[in-house]
């Protein structure tokens, strides 16, 4: 991010651990005329959209658009059943380098640079363009600047993911999405990434065949040891293929373990596999290659050496220890449900936020002393895979890990001590904690008074988001809570219609009809859909725009007379008129200092007129929600909640 913010625990000292570099493009099998040799490389994170605002200020969900997103390296175009978000050119860090990233990146071929960019040699991380390179087996397109594209696939709730070591169909009836061959810089060279580089390996729209030499793509063989070896062959180069899960569905890699957690289904258990812990080369990630592999056609079982991988062992530190030398198991899962699976880095018994824990396990990865690999969150069984022989092989390592002082939060993770990991997965939407059902959290609506009105007569009336007195927050920050609590209302709120007591919340007082005291949810809570109707109804009609921060205004036309059959016939002066209004209050954040803040929302519609008659003390107040009245004026009459 822009911001480069530091942690909570941050110091100012130079602690020469883990190092951050701004990253220039460097000229030679890249797309030249897109990122210019030498100037800065930006980013940015995005998603397609399950539910965003329209042109006037209105939430509107989109649940046809959560689709997935995934990279076909290798190809200038997207398979069948995808579109094309942009198409791009493969880059990575220099064969030679032993530093910088070592994952290959898709870049876009409109790169638009970062503000304050430079054309000047800095020299902290460089990217460089892709070349595919001839090993002796399965070869094409030697020298030429691998492409990329960045595709959305189309069927709703389908999860794109790889099956390593299938070479032409996806098992488990999952839709076969493209097919590949595993491919990465050579052993001998510095680290890359195991890519699923498309048979076709075109090349980008300003490839040249000249031999630049920045990052550059090898075939994959598999190596005897700690391997299955029943359905892969030494030697014999590896491939793999992209499949779609089924719709609803997310597909997630256990390391460690042979079956799948509870409530969730086993697709098939494979080995753990990665480049040999004493390789500079070759791809740093670690792969779950499939029990039941595929030949690629036209591979070779003859020695190439290019890219090699390699089963993986556990391997003991004198602490934590479990399964020594066993040859590491993993499975590929289903969950039953379409949501994001990830890792809680750090978290060594359960998740947070709610979240459904899956697994926990040990952060493991290859010795600090040998060639970098990728940290994993294997679990605690650590398992063998089904063939796995006990003997020193030697190949992958696994290592428990501990954390080091210097810049980490040593408060939390002290040095030297091992460090945990929780896999999760966010609830269903029927199981989320709404909002205003957390601590400290609320959401309560009230109709509130806002003029006193004559027929004929017009008014002005502010509508809005915006921060209450005694809270103070930037426009962005008032923004994003306008947005996340327009959703949050048609889950949680509470309501009432009676008039406040004189004492308020923090920045609303008395005469905004605010409460002081409710039951959260209480609005939610029995009667199933008929509540939830309501709920989703309130959250509609009374909305603001949520695309603003502020207040804005609307002028309303009182009519010049009520309805005649109406049980009163108001004086000139003496009609009410009322807007509801919600009063928002996010609980404080402990971890990040944050204190308790208070909103007020203005709905921008929805207003209503009642009669005001000294003769009964008070205002009749409105008795419906809003959009259940059955029109503007007293009474009330209020439409069925179901």
């Amino acid at each position: 991010d822009l911001e480069h913010a530091a942690h909570a625990a941050s110091s100012d000292a130079n602690h020469n651990g883990g190092l951050l570099y701004t990253t220039e493009m460097e000229k030679g099998s890249a797309d030249e005329a897109a990122y210019p040799h030498n100037r800065e490389v930006g980013c940015t994170v995005c998603g397609i959209p399950g539910r965003g605002i329209t042109a006037d200020g209105e939430l509107e969900y989109y649940p046809k658009q959560e689709r997935s997103v995934f990279t076909i390296w290798g190809s200038r175009t997207c398979p069948s059943d995808s579109h094309r978000i942009y198409e791009g050119f493969v880059a990575g860090s220099h064969y030679g380098h032993s530093g910088g990233g070592a994952n290959p990146v898709c870049m876009t071929v409109n790169g638009v640079a970062p503000h304050g960019f430079s054309d000047g040699n800095q020299d902290g991380n460089l990217l460089y363009g892709a070349e595919y390179e001839n090993t002796g087996a399965l070869d094409k397109n030697a020298n030429g600047d691998a492409a990329c594209a960045v595709c959305e696939y189309t069927i709703p709730q389908q999860q794109v993911y790889i099956q390593w070591g299938r070479s032409a169909s996806c098992s488990n009836d999952h839709a076969h999405v493209y097919s590949g061959l595993v491919l990465s810089t050579s052993h001998s060279q510095q680290k890359s990434l195991s890519l699923c580089v498309d048979l076709k390996r075109e090349v980008h729209r300003a490839s040249s065949q000249g031999s630049e030499d920045g990052a550059l793509l090898y075939t994959t063989e598999l190596e005897q040891g700690s391997a299955d070896e029943d359905s892969y062959g030494h030697d014999v180069e590896v491939g793999c293929s992209a499949c779609a899960a089924p719709t609803g569905k997310s597909v997630f890699t256990r390391w460690g373990s042979r079956s799948c957690p509870q409530g969730t289904t086993l697709l098939y258990e494979g080995w753990m596999a990665s480049s040999a812990h004493n390789h500079r080369g070759g791809g740093a990630n670690t792969l779950c290659m499939h029990s039941s592999g595929e030949k690629p056609e036209g591979a070779s079982s003859g020695n190439q050496n290019g890219n090699l991988l390699y089963g993986m062992e556990y391997q003991n530190t004198g602490a934590a220890d479990a399964a020594h030398d066993q040859d590491a198991a993993c499975a590929v899962c289903e969950l039953d449900r379409w949501e994001g699976v990830y890792t809680q880095w750090g978290r060594s018994d359960s998740c947070s936020s709610g979240h459904q824990t899956l697994y926990s396990g040990y952060i493991m990865a290859n010795h600090y002393n040998n060639y970098k690999g990728e940290f994993v969150c294997v679990d605690s069984e650590r398992a063998a895979h089904r063939n796995s022989n006990g003997g020193d092989q030697n190949g992958g390592l696994l290592y428990t890990t501990e954390m080091e002082q210097g810049s980490s939060d040593e408060d939390k993770y002290p040095h030297n001590v091992e460090v945990g990991c929780s896999v999760c997965a966010a609830l269903p939407l029927e199981k989320e904690v709404p909002f205003a059902a957390k601590e400290g959290n609320a959401i309560h609506g009230a109709w509130v008074k806002v003029h006193t009105v004559q027929p004929g007569q017009q008014a002005a009336i502010a509508s809005g988001y915006e921060a209450a007195s005694g809270t103070t927050v930037s426009e962005e920050e008032a923004k994003a809570s306008a947005i996340a609590r327009a959703w949050d209302v048609a889950a949680c709120f509470s309501s009432s219609f009676e008039p406040a007591p004189e004492a308020g919340w923090p920045g609303v007082s008395a005469s905004d009809s605010m409460p002081v005291e409710f039951q959260a949810c209480s609005g939610m809570q029995g009667d199933g859909e008929a509540k939830e109707a309501v709920a989703v109804m309130v959250a509609k009609e009374a909305s603001w725009s949520v695309g603003l921060s502020g207040e804005s205004e609307k002028v309303f036309s009182v009519p010049d007379s009520p309805p005649h059959d109406l049980p009163f016939s108001p004086r000139a002066d003496n009609l009410h008129l009322w807007q509801w209004q919600w009063h928002i209050q996010e609980a404080p954040v402990p971890s990040s200092g944050q204190e308790a803040r208070n909103y007020v929302a203005k709905a921008r519609g929805h207003f209503v007129l009642s009669p005001s008659d000294s003769e009964d003390g008070q205002a009749q107040r409105p008795c419906c929600y809003p959009g259940q009245e059955l029109g503007i004026w007293y009474p009330f009459h209020c439409r069925s909640a179901a």
